[in-house]
């Protein structure tokens, strides 16, 4: 198989030029984006070194802090570096691996918060402050870490401008920074001082307009960072939407906590609940890694789910298949193409519609070829996040319309033997008849005069020589008896009384001359077509002449014939069992099978104690 995606030219034959679609690198990496493995033990070494020297500055810290931010910090840098060297390695949304990498190396030296020591915790201060721009630009370009949207662009502009305006400078003349603040929480009065301040007190100016204003800034811009990724959410489809759930609840979460925590930290400054926001704050950034794997955990479930209804939902024909595809993937504006037969640019739709070389700009198209066949999925946009799905999905339908283009070969090769049966059994019906009139209506009636003729010879011959006379009449009845086989034999061939009288008057004259005596019954059997009459009566007249025969002990056979949509026979004798399972087909037994089947009927033996023998079958006669 191979999928084609990608906003280059299509080549010849293919449904047509792409608008906007991104081409998908060969790791399925956003922008072609490929990672050497060697980078891992680099960025492994560096995520380690930042753990132990946060460790270490965390000994430290005082005793009520450390016991909370050693463990919280551990834990969180676990899911955070893990899951991002996790990524790395195996190729997977790299740019976002990366981002999500240096925001943990920020948040790693955020907890210097709590190191005792004015240096390393006013570090760990304006780290913090990296870390929360880095969160959201996380949130903003999940899941590719790119800004792909201007909205997007110029939100974290706006961050990266709060923080060099109203953030960053503050540093240079504020005494102490404001408290309480995450991995600090529960420092309130006593705090490290600010070791870059150039100052020994804190302007007014910082204090009563800066701080809060900005506190509010970065609110709005939460929210907003929020709003954008909900929308995000929304617009996606039903797959992508459940990829986007985890994070959209987290950046919604974190809108809110940043109006709570501020709230709390200008009203209560030392309540318990500010320091529980707080640290609630910290937990931010192992949410986000964490909801990335439980967004994928979503996303892979929903594809199993769609490919278990494709594999229960598809029936035969091309409109069945898009049906399922489109109601599986939840694209009602899915199409699947194919190539038009002798043309190398031609496509159809499922409805034999002739499509248009060019695509709209709305919509993404990927090709599924096994070699011997191709075609084409037109589908929606948000679908082309998930090329594997879409491609998975395609080859099912693929399978399943190869396996319905073989289904119809072989429903009309079956077709055409069971025509070509019935054309070889009506010339041998018709050449039945034939030598059936021929022996009448020639040998016979020739046989018949010869009679008469021998009779008259005897009546003259009665005065002069009546020995002469019984000599001749012996003749007559050696010509009797010869007509008696040629009727026999002509009825052999095809009885007349058949053409005459129908199935019930030819089957009741075949059992006259039977050895054993036979019963026939008959509910309500009327006339059928010349094939099927015959068909039936040699049926019932080789399985009486097999019970005749074979079936030893036999008291005698019954003949049973009915209607009930299909014309039904049963031929039944009381001898000895046999295993039916075991026995080998005769001649006779075998073209009366063969008889059977090139009419779409059925034929069976069955045998057992108590009940004899059983030879069944059915035609249809539709």
């Amino acid at each position: 198989m191979r999928l084609v995606l990608g906003g280059r030219p299509a080549p010849s034959g293919s449904p047509g030029p792409m608008s906007d679609v991104v081409e998908a690198a060969p790791s399925g990496l956003p922008g072609g984006l490929v990672v050497q493995v060697s980078e891992l033990p680099i960025l492994g070494t560096v995520c380690l070194a930042t753990v132990a020297g946060i460790v270490l500055a965390l000994t430290e810290a005082p005793t009520s802090t450390r016991a909370i931010a050693l463990p919280v910090f551990l834990t969180g840098a676990v899911v955070v570096f893990g899951s991002g060297l996790a990524d790395l390695a195996r190729r997977r949304e790299v740019r976002f691996a990366q981002v999500l990498i240096a925001t943990g190396l920020l948040w790693s030296l955020s907890a210097l918060t709590a190191a005792d020591g004015a240096v390393l915790s006013s570090v760990g201060h304006v780290a913090q402050w990296g870390a929360v721009l880095a969160i959201a630009f996380l949130l903003l370009s999940y899941p590719s870490g790119v800004l792909e949207s201007t909205s997007d662009r110029a939100l974290f502009a706006g961050g990266t401008m709060l923080l060099a305006v109203l953030y960053l400078p503050t540093v240079l003349v504020s005494s102490r920074f404001p408290h309480p603040s995450p991995w600090a929480a529960t420092c309130t009065s006593g705090c490290s001082s600010n070791a870059f301040s150039l100052t020994h007190s804190t302007p007014g100016l910082v204090t009563s307009f800066a701080v809060p204003f900005r506190e509010v800034l970065t609110v709005v811009l939460f929210v907003a960072v929020a709003a954008a990724v909900v929308r995000r959410e929304k617009r996606a489809g039903p797959m992508l939407g459940r990829f986007y759930a985890p994070i959209a609840a987290i950046a919604v979460a974190e809108a809110a906590l940043m109006v709570v925590y501020f709230s709390l930290r200008g009203i209560v400054p030392g309540s318990h609940a500010a320091t529980v926001a707080g640290w609630v704050f910290v937990f931010s950034l192992p949410a986000i890694a964490l909801g990335r794997v439980t967004g994928r955990l979503y996303r892979r479930t929903y594809a199993a789910n769609v490919l278990d209804r494709i594999a229960h939902d598809v029936r035969p024909g091309t409109r069945s298949v898009r049906n399922a595809l489109a109601d599986a993937l939840a694209d009602p504006s899915l199409k699947i193409l194919e190539p038009v037969p002798g043309s190398a640019a031609g496509w159809v739709d499922e409805s034999g519609a002739a499509s248009p070389g060019g695509q709209h700009p709305g919509e993404r198209i990927t090709e599924i070829a096994n070699g011997t066949r191709r075609i084409a999925i037109v589908h929606d946009p948000a679908l082309a996040d998930e090329p594997f799905l879409v491609q998975i999905a395609g080859s099912f339908a693929l399978a399943a319309l190869e396996n319905d283009r073989l289904s119809a070969e072989l429903q009309t090769s079956l077709r055409e033997l069971a025509e070509s049966r019935k054309r070889r059994l009506a010339a041998q019906l018709s050449e039945r008849q034939k030598i059936e009139r021929d022996l009448h209506d020639g040998a016979q009636q020739r046989l018949l005069a010869l009679r008469v003729k021998l009779e008259m010879a005897a009546t003259k011959l009665d005065s002069r020589d009546p020995v002469e006379a019984e000599l001749i009449r012996g003749l007559g009845d050696e010509v009797d008896r010869t007509i008696d086989e040629v009727r026999a034999f002509a009825r052999g061939i095809y009885p007349a009384v058949l053409a005459r009288s129908g199935l019930e008057q030819a089957v009741r004259g075949a059992c006259r001359d039977a050895p054993l005596p036979t019963t026939v019954r008959a509910a309500e059997i009327g006339r059928y077509s010349s094939d099927i009459e015959v068909t039936v009566y040699f049926a019932c007249s080789e399985a009486l002449q097999n019970a005749c025969k074979h079936a030893s002990g036999a008291s005698g056979v019954t003949i049973s014939l009915w209607d009930n949509g299909a014309l039904h026979f049963q031929v039944a004798d009381d001898g000895d069992p046999f295993d039916a399972q075991a026995m080998r087909y005769g001649t006779g037994l075998t073209n009366l099978n063969d008889r059977l089947a090139a009419l779409g009927g059925e034929m069976a033996i069955r045998s057992g104690p108590g009940r004899g023998t059983v030879l069944s079958g059915s035609l249809p006669l539709a």
